[in-house]
C-alpha cells in the first residue's frame, strides 16, 4: 500500500506464501509508477495504463531473467474468497447471508426490505448479482444490466464504477462489509456473502 505521510511517501506491502518473490519487485514497481504519476484511477483508465508499464518492466527487462510473477486466476481469486469463508464460518465469524433476494425480487438486508433505497438501475444490478452470487459479472455484463440495447452507446468504466461505488455506499449503510461487491481488476464485479 503505497501513502504520503507528512510530505513523504511510505510503501508497506505484504507477501503470500503462496505467490512467488517476483511479486515482491511487481508491488515496488508500482508504488514506484504511482508516486511518479499522482493522479486518481477512478474507472481504472489509469490502473490499465500502470498495470501495463510494470508488466512490460517485469516481461521484457533484466526483471524477467530473475524474477519471475504469477498471474492469479479469477477463478482462484473466489476460490481463495471461498475457503476463507469456510474458515471463518468454521471459527464462528459468519453473517448468515444477511442479503437476499426475494421470490418478487425484493431486495432485504437482515429481514428489512431495502429496494426503494436503491436506482432502478443499481437495484437491476444488485438483484441480478443476487440471483447469480460469487459470479464473477464482466464489465460488458455489467452494462447490459445497466444500459440493455443501448449499452454499446453507453459503455463507460468510469459510469460502471460509480453504479457500483453507489450500491456499496447503501449496503454498508444497511450494516453490510464494504467488500460485499469485490472487485476483480482487468475482469469486473462480484457479489459475495
Amino acid at each position: 500500500m503505497l501513502y504520503k505521510k507528512d510530505g513523504k511517501y511510505k510503501l508497506t506491502l505484504s507477501h503470500r506464501f503462496d505467490f512467488e518473490v517476483g511479486n515482491i519487485t511487481k508491488v515496488i514497481l508500482n508504488g514506484l509508477y504511482k508516486m511518479g504519476h499522482e493522479r486518481s484511477e477512478i474507472g481504472e483508465i489509469y490502473w490499465h495504463e500502470r498495470m501495463g508499464a510494470v508488466d512490460y518492466l517485469m516481461n521484457h527487462t533484466i526483471f524477467s531473467k530473475y524474477l519471475r510473477t504469477q498471474r492469479v486466476s479469477s477463478y482462484k481469486i473466489i476460490k481463495y474468497e471461498k475457503d476463507a469463508q469456510i474458515y471463518m464460518t468454521k471459527l464462528g465469524y459468519t453473517e448468515n447471508n444477511q442479503i437476499k433476494i426475494t421470490d418478487t425480487g425484493e431486495i432485504v438486508v437482515k429481514g428489512e426490505l431495502i429496494s426503494g433505497i436503491f436506482t432502478t438501475q443499481e437495484r437491476r444490478l444488485l438483484s441480478e448479482m443476487l440471483t447469480k452470487s460469487n459470479v464473477i459479472f464482466t464489465y460488458d455484463e455489467v452494462a447490459d444490466i445497466l444500459w440493455k440495447d443501448k449499452a454499446d452507446e453507453k459503455f463507460s468504466l468510469y459510469a460502471i464504477a460509480k453504479v457500483i461505488e453507489n450500491i456499496r455506499t447503501k449496503l454498508r449503510a444497511q450494516g453490510l462489509r464494504s467488500d460485499t461487491i469485490r472487485t476483480i481488476r482487468g475482469c469486473g464485479y462480484y457479489l459475495q456473502f
